[in-house]
Parts: structure tokens; sequence; C-alpha cells
């Protein structure tokens, strides 16, 4: 029961309505529950959680105390906490409900597979071209999504013991996707099959040969597909921004070209470091998006067209926009926790089991790339599954999955 509980859980986020703000059934939901889920888990008093419960309290301050000085609109500075609310509600329910089942966690992922049609139901298979170059909206945001999870669904509730044909699956898995334009997706897929076979049981010796292999084994793969698309074989995706690079060969630059709002952003943090702009905050003069729009090599017609729409300040990172919304405090103690919870992650991964270090590796990855490269808004749906995977698996190693009682579970 637990398990289709969850299941339900994660699909009840595709039901939204709006409220202020956009706002889920599973959000209200969480927010009802938020006092028995309190007293059940005693967050200040178990070690597993106290850490990140302060961390998520002063960063909830902050934000308070930021949107007053800037003198936020009210309905922005309520979106803009609700988020970090939200992600700390949902990442105690995920972790108090992983303690009680393995499976439990499996059937999450089956949840955020299933969740990616309704989620994403504005897009369908709808083509759009810049330059020669059609990209496909409905294989990036439904069908990776789905595709991922489902696959960590499968791999979880498999029996077999073959960890090489999982790695296999993945990296075959990832290279088909990356091919049909979801190269985010795609990438991690590959990094997780090929660093979980490479990395896990390594001794302190044979580590860095084997991160060598794995990057040049990563980077090999990169200028192949770089090689592709200049050919002209392939042309899915965002394949143009390839195309429009000096060196395409530089995964960095490739980088730069696709996520020009974490530099904008970074900027924009730069200029009002000690409160930031405020959650949602419009762009003075539209400066911002100028800039990111002169980064991204449009033409000038398209950047006039652009400039006359109410734009916000960029960032599409969550540890970024924190900065940019909430000042350099939210921008350190955001980075504290996305510190600590990569700690949680990668020390204990050599002593999993093989399946086990396959499926917390992958968390590891999509939660470094949804932090640095993702909207703030995945802070509250997406993010609190990776964080409540990778703070359950490290504390399922150390023995302590009896931090919380079975009574209080109940």
């Amino acid at each position: 029961m637990d398990s289709i509980f969850i299941l339900l859980f994660e699909l009840g986020f595709a039901a939204k309505f709006n409220f202020i703000g956009e706002i889920s059934v599973s959000e209200i939901f969480l927010l009802l529950t938020s006092i028995p889920l309190w007293k059940s888990l005693k967050p200040l008093n178990n070690r597993n959680l106290k850490t990140l419960t302060w961390l998520f309290i002063v960063l909830i301050g902050v934000q308070i105390l930021t949107e007053f000085i800037v003198g936020n609109t009210f309905a922005n500075a309520l979106k803009g906490i609700m988020v970090s609310v939200i992600s700390y509600l949902h990442l105690c329910f995920l972790y108090r409900y992983f303690l009680r089942s393995p499976k439990v966690l499996a059937y999450a992922c089956l949840g955020v597979a299933l969740r990616a049609f309704f989620w994403n139901q504005d897009v369908e298979f709808e083509s759009f071209s810049q330059g020669d170059v059609e990209r496909t909206l409905y294989v990036k945001f439904v069908l990776s999504t789905f595709v991922t999870f489902f696959l960590l669904f499968l791999v979880q509730l498999s029996k077999s013991r073959n960890a090489w044909l999982y790695y296999f699956i993945f990296v075959f898995v990832g290279a088909g996707l990356l091919l049909s334009g979801a190269r985010n997706a795609g990438a991690i897929l590959i990094l997780t099959g090929i660093g979980a076979a490479l990395l896990r049981a390594s001794s302190a010796k044979r580590f860095y040969l084997k991160l060598f292999i794995m990057l040049a084994v990563g980077y090999g793969g990169y200028c192949l597909y770089v090689s592709e698309v200049l050919k002209g074989g392939i042309k899915s995706g965002n394949s143009s921004q390839i195309l429009d690079i000096r060196n395409p060969y530089n995964p960095i630059a490739l980088l730069e070209m696709g996520r020009t709002e974490v530099p904008v952003g970074l900027v924009a943090f730069s200029d009002k470091p000690l409160t930031g702009w405020g959650y949602n905050a419009k762009d003075p003069d539209l400066y911002y998006t100028t800039l990111l729009l002169i980064y991204k090599n449009y033409k000038h017609e398209v950047i006039r067209n652009a400039l006359t729409s109410d734009a916000k300040v960029p960032s599409h990172s969550v540890i970024v926009g924190l900065g940019t919304s909430n000042g350099v405090l939210g921008f350190l103690i955001i980075s504290c926790i996305f510190g600590y919870l990569l700690y949680r992650g990668v020390v204990p991964m050599r002593m999993l089991s093989q399946r086990e270090c396959l499926i917390l590796f992958f968390f590891i990855l999509s939660f470094i790339w949804n932090m640095w490269f993702s909207p703030f808004t995945v802070f509250r749906i997406f993010l609190p599954v990776n964080m409540a995977a990778i703070l359950y698996m490290s504390q399922k190693l150390r023995g302590h999955a009896s931090e919380v009682s079975f009574q209080d579970l109940k």
C-alpha cells in the first residue's frame, strides 16, 4: 500500500490549479499534513535530517527577510518562499516512506515517469525551427523523463544480478535519448552507466585512473556526437547550438550556449549581491534580457521583438537563482545544502551493491545538473526525489534506518 500511495502522491503534482500561484493537490496535502509529519520525524533530533532542517529554516528566513527588504510584491515573495517550504516538506515526506520499504523508492520513480505525460500536457509533438534544424519538445520534456524514470523503476525491481547488463542498458538508452535530442537526460544516463562501472569499489590508487578513463570515454562520445551534427547526420534537439559556437568540440562552450541564463544570472547577482532582486523580479530596463539574447547570438529583429515582453531577471538555476533573488546569504545556504547532500551521496558509494551504486550515481548526477542548470521551480517538485533518495541510500548503508521508530512511521 505504501508503494501505491507514493505513486499516486507523485502523480498528484500534475493535478494543478491557480491560487495566487500554481499549486497542486500533492502540495496542498503536504501543507495540511506538515504538523503530523514534523511530529513523527522529529527532524531536529534526527541526525540524518537535523543539518538539512536547520539549513532550510535559515534559507526560508533569509528569503522572508530579503523579499521584505527589496519590497517585492506579496504574491511573488510568497511564491519564492513556498518553493523552499514545499521542497523541504516533499523531501521529508518521501524520506519517511523510503525508510519503510525499499520498493517505495522504485514506485516514486514510476510516479515521476507517469507524471511527465500530465505535467507537460501543453507540450505536444511540436517541432519548431531555428535555421534549418528541428527541435522536438515532446522528446525533451516528456518522453525523456518517462524513459529515464521508468528505467530506474525497472532496474530497482529487477531480479537480475548481472550489473553489466544494467550498465549497458543505461548507456544504450542514454545514447538513444541523446541522438533524439534529449541531450541532458541522455548524457546523465550514459555517464551513470560508465561511471558506476568504472568507479565502484575503486581502490584509492586506481580511483584517478578510472576517473580519467570515464572522462576520456565521455569526451570521445561527445566528439562523435558533435562530428555527426556538423556533418548533418543529427538534426534533432538543440543541435543548432553546436553550429553557432566557434569551437563546438569544447563542451564548456556548448554548456554556455545552452544555459546562457546561468552566466547572465551571475551578472545580475553580482550587480545586487546583498539582497538580490527578489523572486520573479522584473528585469530593470530589460538589461539582462538583452544581454541574454546577445549571448545567444540572436538576430537584431528577434531581440527587438523579445524586448517588448514583460521579461524577468533570468537565471535558470536553483543555486544561481537563489543568489539572484535573495542575495549572497541565499546563495551560500543553498550551496551548503548542495554540498551536504553531495557529500552524503558520494562518500558511501563504493560500499553499496552494484545495482544500488548505479541508482545512487544516477541520482547524484541528476541532482548536480538540476541544482545548477534547471529553473528554481524544480526545487519543489523534482529535486526532492533526488535529495530524499540520496539521503535514504546513504543512511541505509550506515545502518541507521531505525532512526525513526516503526511506531512513529505507522
